[in-house]
């Protein structure tokens, strides 16, 4: 009996040993895979911003790298992940234009992934050396954009009538201006409609002023409500140019109210120029706006100048000018198209097309199921 006792705590012993060790490299093959899934979301979003400047593909893939490593050292240098100690692995960071990561290289105007992979990174041994020579963990991820969006909330409580409601785009040609907001009533929507959304439900009992500020801060970014395909939207009737002008105007850097400080300018604000000069220079996307695209001709519910749209499709509009503080000169506030934007707050249902709204996500890695 103890011989036997000896021989099963000699056992016992062993595996509660080799748990610790085990234990020990799980723990930290999770903060690293955290670290790498950083990384690789870092990279593709210095790629997605790159990628519409005329920088080229290579100094884009050679920036997102740069942040790869960047990601890395931070891991390193934060509290409790002192034994990451990255140079003593193998960092590798490749670029491909299909998720499968065939070599297929990625374009400018194209989708692009990236794939991070950290191998071999050596940890401290407490009992593992007793069986084996090393201590090694990896791990990999991928990111790059996602299908497009079908649905999207924090948009521009505005509306945009589509040309072609059977159309993924609605008709409308990338590069081409359009109005955002109508100057006049003539419009599809219908008499006395410039294209705003309906907040009165939420409004109730509030006073014209204070209406009228919960309009401008709305359009300032404030907007928090969702818009999808295939659901619909309430626009309503006024113009309230002022206070239309005051809201989007924040994103030109004009500040002429009380929305000062609660929201940022565009960090590009010079008027009149294409949306391709725009991301060619310093900017932050203020001034990209996701609008519900609707098809006016077939309104759901029409009642006391209210009207109920099918939203077709959700669009990109870069701001091209300041909106105008008046209606005197019958000015429409006008945007130009762009057929994909990155948007923070926007959800998928698995198209497969990026055209429309997009966000960087992770993916799958192919090659490892672990990821």
């Amino acid at each position: 009996m103890a011989i036997i006792m000896t021989v099963a705590m000699l056992a016992l012993l062993a595996v509660t040993a080799l748990a610790i060790d085990v234990n020990h490299m799980y723990m930290n093959r999770t903060k690293l895979q955290n670290g790498v899934d950083a990384a690789a979301l870092a990279a593709a979003v210095i790629l997605d911003n790159s990628g519409s400047q005329a920088i080229g593909m290579e100094k884009a893939q050679e920036n997102a790298t740069a942040a790869v490593i960047d990601t890395l050292n931070k891991l390193v240098g934060a509290e409790g992940n002192a034994e990451l100690d990255i140079t003593s692995a193998s960092v590798s960071v490749t670029y491909d234009s299909h998720l499968t990561f065939g070599g297929d290289e990625c374009t400018s105007g194209g989708d692009c992934y990236v794939r991070v992979v950290v191998n071999n990174l050596d940890l401290q041994s407490f009992f593992m050396h007793l069986f084996t020579d090393t201590k090694q963990i990896a791990a990999s991820a991928v990111a790059g954009p996602s299908a497009g969006a079908g649905m999207v909330c924090n948009l521009a409580p505005l509306t945009v009538c589509t040309n072609d409601p059977d159309s993924q785009h609605g008709g409308f040609v990338d590069g081409e201006q359009y109005p955002i907001k109508v100057a006049s009533t003539s419009e599809d929507i219908g008499p006395g409609n410039f294209q705003l959304v309906d907040f009165d439900d939420e409004l109730e009992g509030s006073s014209q002023d204070e209406k009228n500020d919960h309009l401008r801060e709305q359009l300032a970014g404030g907007y928090v409500g969702c818009s999808s395909l295939g659901g619909t939207i309430i626009t309503k009737p006024g113009n309230t140019v002022g206070s239309v002008a005051q809201g989007l105007n924040t994103r030109f850097g004009d500040f002429s109210n009380a929305l000062k400080g609660e929201y940022k300018s565009d960090l590009n604000i010079t008027e009149d120029i294409t949306h391709s000069d725009y991301t060619a220079g310093e900017h932050n996307n203020r001034r990209m706006l996701v609008i519900p695209m609707i098809d006016c001709e077939n309104p759901v519910t029409n009642a006391n100048g209210k009207s109920e749209f099918p939203v077709s499709s959700l669009g990109c509009f870069f701001m091209v000018n300041k909106a105008p503080k008046s209606n005197s000169g019958k000015q429409d506030v006008t945007g130009e198209y762009v057929s994909e934007c990155s948007v923070d707050n926007s959800f998928n249902h698995g198209q497969s097309s990026r055209n429309g709204p997009y966000r960087i996500v992770l993916y799958k890695d192919p090659f490892n199921e672990d990821s």
